[in-house]
């Protein structure tokens, strides 16, 4: 391979991978801090979910470096800067710089040797490279292969969507209108019916139409329909086909992050049940029968495992992601007020400003005083004479040189160090700390390094750098031991809570069975009460009863009486007898009144029965 072309190569994939890595670390820290946000807050309205978890796929979109001082890495690291040094981070003016340096900076990036001594060929150091060229190679056929994933599952929405005939019902039609109408939707929406279909969807960005199976015409009543209709009319109303490209293509471009997949699963079920919620509360329709509806156009079409993978990719997708968590937000009260609406978005807005800035800011560690301050400064020296043939020849970097620490007043600036000419000694370093009211004194103590300056200057750095490591991984288990004391104490305080919890509900408990035996017994005496009016009721009817017997006997033995006393009576006049027929003759008269005392008797015994 040509040396160019692979430097070229090589170059790029180390960009490329760089960008990515940082990339996806970010993404990760915002994918925790989302993690534990929803954890601790637990919103119950789906649009703050969705909010949220597009934090992940927003810090993807912004550029690696960028930064604010208010960001919650600079927040935090000014605070380890803080514990690390109390009195601010030590600055050293150095040699040839411009303004101050910061040591913490100095021990992540020692001092640069000549370029020369850096420089390596190509040749030796291809073995090397050829990890991130392969790395860069794998990253580039994976997202291929995930584009070529994408554009199958479009091309198969599109299919199905050539494949359809538009809705000639009447009904379909009205229902379509009146959500557009509800929804404030002002461009043409078209409804379409295909058998190419599993599952209702919708497509389009200005054009948009809505796509429903054809079995689900016939499974599915006028309430039914009217919910999945709503659902698919929310898509177009929120542009879901342009925000799910979005998510589609940083799924590609990050498709080895399984955090990304994460968020956008999260997105997709937080989306579905933003649109439940809109459509539930708009008035179309009851928040129940909108439930029967979901669940009934669930049932009706089947959304096979295998393309689950697919369906994650198409930009349409499915219905059926999160189905509980969907009824669960559609039961509760989704109904937000303007207070809470304008806390979310304003705990959101301030959650991403300390969020989504993750690199280093610039300016995150605050300066020290310019009292305690190093400067590495050269003093002048004073120019000997030169031969007119010498020419002028700068220091040598491996002159032997002296450092000497002097106070000096807080008024006096640092000197920036200047070539000197050709000089019958090398020039000397002073080490200026900047002492604050001790005016013209200067003890000077000379130590005479020679090469080694360089050396021991970076040797000491770094042992600063290390003790400061130390300090803050001191620093860092007191505070993990400090949490450790508060997660404890916050387990004593749940376990109090839950004894407590338990004790009133057991008091309540017990109140609850002496209020239940207390109603038992009046509801045992009210029914002892109505026993003893029944039977009240029950001796007063016998009573009347039997009353009304005996008058019956008595009357008809008088009537038997009569029959045997006046017997021409009845015989001359036709009356009845018996209210059934008039006797004849005396045989029929006697027959009859024997009769009547008959049934006298019978009433006799049935009073006496009775009694």
């Amino acid at each position: 391979m040509d040396t160019g072309l692979f430097a070229t190569l090589t170059g790029l994939s180390g960009h490329v991978l760089d960008f990515l890595a940082q990339q996806s670390l970010y993404a990760a820290a915002v994918a925790v801090v989302v993690w534990t946000v929803l954890a601790i807050v637990r919103p119950r309205h789906p649009f703050l979910h969705l909010a949220l978890w597009w934090f992940v796929l927003a810090r993807l979109l912004l550029p690696a470096d960028f930064a604010t001082s208010w960001s919650l890495r600079s927040t935090g690291e000014t605070l380890l800067a803080q514990i690390v040094w109390p009195q601010g981070e030590p600055h050293v003016n150095v040699v040839g710089a411009e303004g101050s340096v910061p040591v913490s900076s100095l021990a992540a990036e020692p001092p640069a040797t000549e370029p020369e001594a850096l420089a390596m060929p190509v040749e030796e150091g291809a073995a090397t490279d050829i990890l991130p060229l392969a790395l860069f190679l794998f990253w580039l056929g994976g997202a291929a292969a995930m584009t070529i994933l994408l554009v199958r599952a479009e091309r198969s929405a599109r299919h199905a969507i050539s494949m359809a005939e538009p809705a000639e019902e009447p009904l379909l039609l009205q229902l379509v209108d009146g959500w557009a109408r509800r929804f404030r939707v002002s461009r043409h929406v078209r409804l379409l019916i295909t058998a190419e279909a599993t599952a209702p969807f919708t497509a389009g960005l200005f054009r948009p139409v809505i796509v429903l199976p054809r079995q689900l015409l016939s499974k599915l009543d006028v309430v039914e329909m009217s919910a999945v209709i709503g659902h698919e009319m929310s898509h177009i109303r929120s542009f879901d086909v342009a925000w799910r490209m979005a998510e589609r293509v940083l799924l590609v471009l990050f498709f080895f992050h399984p955090l990304v997949w994460m968020a956008v699963r999260r997105i997709d079920t937080a989306r579905e049940a933003a649109c439940d919620v809109a459509a539930a509360n708009s008035g179309m329709v009851a928040r129940t029968s909108y439930a029967k509806g979901l669940l009934a156009a669930l049932k009706a079409f089947r959304i096979e495992p295998e393309t689950a993978f697919a369906r994650t990719l198409s930009i349409q997708g499915g219905t059926s992601d999160g189905l509980k968590t969907r009824l669960i937000w559609l039961k509760g009260e989704t109904l937000m007020s303007t207070r809470s609406k304008l806390l979310g978005t304003v705990g959101i807005v301030g959650l991403g400003m300390l969020v989504l800035p993750m690199a280093q800011a610039r300016h995150a560690v605050p300066d020290l005083k310019e009292d305690t301050a190093l400067a590495l400064v050269a003093p002048e020296v004073p120019a000997a004479p030169v031969a007119p043939a010498a020419p002028v020849a700068p220091v040598a970097p491996a002159a032997p040189a002296t450092i000497k620490a002097v106070p000096v007043p807080p008024s006096a600036p640092a000197v920036k160090a200047a070539q000197a000419p050709a000089a019958p000694r090398a020039p000397k370093v002073v080490v200026e700390p900047q002492v604050p009211d001790v005016p013209d004194i200067r003890p000077a103590v000379e130590v005479d390094l020679g090469e080694d300056f360089g050396r021991d200057i970076e040797r000491e750095v770094r042992l600063a750098a290390a003790e400061a490591r130390r300090e803050a991984q001191l620093a860092a288990a007191e505070a993990h031991r400090e949490s450790l004391q508060v997660q404890m104490e916050a387990r004593r305080a749940a376990d109090e809570a839950r004894r407590d919890a338990l004790l009133e509900a057991a008091e309540a408990r017990r109140e609850a069975l002496q209020e239940a035996a207390a109603a038992r017994r009046e509801a045992r005496q009210e029914a002892e009460e109505a026993r003893r009016e029944a039977a009240d009721l029950e001796r007063e009817a016998r009573q009347i009863r039997s009353q009304a017997m005996r008058q019956a006997v008595t009357h008809l033995r008088q009537t038997a009486q009569r029959l045997r006393t006046n017997p021409d009576l009845y015989l001359n006049n036709g009356i009845m007898i018996s209210g059934t027929k008039a006797a004849s003759n005396r045989e029929e008269l006697n027959q009859a009144a024997a009769e009547l005392e008959a049934e006298a008797n019978r009433l006799e015994r049935e009073i006496k029965a009775q009694n």
